[in-house]
């Protein structure tokens, strides 16, 4: 952390340059960054926290930044760096700070203080406004660095899992960068950092928000602001949410019932047409208003499921007594990817079935592995297989003596 700024008799900002303890401070900020997905570009929000003595850092991305965020964010920063700080400084974000009151204090939210107290880290936060901006000027340099480095041009991703992992994978690659005015590298000072740092508590925090919503008559459960499907079995029942930065979990009696993506959009909905098939089975005719199929994940690709619905719940299928959930009990084999079961299905519905054994017998067919070519053998090596003919003239008199 630099000391505070004095302004001079020429109006020009003096700074006074600060020594970094070996493993006492690191410093945590949000930025943001353009994206390219599949489905188009977005601007993301991406956390990251620094050792001020080493420099160095992980950066992890997140469609929105809100309180699970940062506590996950601080905490896969904490697992990377190898142990906690003995100070983590802060912005005075709306996520840990719940009030500023005279005097440098703060009030802070329940849930951050009870993040720290797991990891044991005390929190400083900068002063308010932008004269507080240099108090935390390593961090702000890294944004700047790492978004010229690594965010330049725009990166192309599948989806958030590939885009953390490359931000990680950038990370680990800048432990071999050298800081100005340091003789070694980042890695080097990382690594005896590492070995004073104070050690990553037995379990991780439950970053998880839990709550237990009522299944509503549309197969859906209020989770904040936004609703979630689940299966129509379930109208009425009670389940529990898990509500995570990425996803948000929803299980009944113990087991999980469905997942989706986080919404982070005020009174939006994230409906998956499997958990509608029960009932497009008795009435097929509601498909093709369903609004289902129109708020599924974000991808371009046509999920696998929509297809099996779209023929299960035709006319000629509906009267022939077809089961438009049959892929559900497919007998698929063992540990098959969803995204084999899915293209399975798909070929079983280009041929005019949903027959789960169809499925299965697909579904193997594209899980086996390519039998190696036959090896040309020579003729004459089979030459020692060769065995002489059976003769059989002593049961042919035997039958002879039978007939007389």
């Amino acid at each position: 952390m630099r000391a505070r700024k004095r302004e001079m008799g020429l109006g020009i900002s003096a700074y006074v340059p600060q020594h970094h303890e070996i493993a006492r401070a690191a410093e945590a900020d949000f930025y943001e960054a353009d994206v390219d997905f599949p489905w188009g570009r977005e601007r993301v929000s991406i956390i990251t926290l620094r050792s001020s003595f080493s420099g160095a850092a992980l950066h992890v991305a997140y469609p929105r930044n809100n309180q699970s965020v940062l506590l996950e964010g601080i905490m896969l920063a904490l697992e990377f760096l190898g142990g906690v700080f003995k100070i983590v400084r802060f912005d005075n974000l709306s996520e840990a700070v719940k009030k500023i009151l005279k005097g440098g204090r703060r009030v802070e939210r329940d849930r951050f203080v009870a993040f720290r107290s797991h990891y044991l880290f005390e929190s400083s936060f900068c002063t308010p406004g932008i004269e507080g901006a240099h108090e935390k000027g390593g961090v702000e340099g890294e944004v700047g660095r790492f978004r010229r480095r690594h965010l330049t041009p725009v990166p192309e991703v599948s989806g958030y899992d590939e885009l953390n992992s490359y931000l990680r994978a950038c990370c680990t690659k800048d432990l071999a960068r050298t800081i100005e005015n340091k003789n070694a590298t980042v890695g080097h000072d990382y690594e005896i950092e590492r070995g004073f740092l104070k050690p990553l508590p037995a379990e991780r925090f439950e970053i998880a928000e839990i709550s237990q919503p009522v299944v509503d008559a549309k197969c859906r459960v209020r989770v904040r602001t936004n609703r979630y499907s689940v299966p129509a079995s379930l109208v009425g029942a009670t389940v529990t949410a898990r509500v995570m930065p990425l996803e948000v979990e929803i299980s009944y009696d113990g087991r999980v019932v469905a997942v989706h993506e986080r919404v982070h959009i005020k009174n939006q909905q994230r409906l998956c047409l499997d958990h509608y098939l029960e009932l497009l089975r008795t009435n097929p005719g509601a498909f093709p208003g369903a609004l289902p199929p129109q708020t599924g994940p974000r991808t371009r690709r046509v999920p696998g499921v929509l297809r099996r619905a779209v023929v299960a719940s035709s006319p000629s299928l509906a009267r022939s007594g077809r089961n438009p959930c049959a892929h559900r009990r497919a007998p698929a084999p063992p540990q098959t990817p969803r995204d084999v079961v899915d293209e399975a299905v798909e070929l079983a519905v280009e041929l005019g079935t949903v027959d789960p054994g169809t499925i299965a017998l697909i579904a193997r067919n594209l899980r086996a592995e390519p039998k190696p070519p036959a090896e040309a053998v020579e003729v004459g090596e089979l030459s020692r297989y060769d065995r002489a003919m059976p003769d059989t003239e002593g049961y042919d008199q035997l039958l002879a003596e039978v007939a007389r």
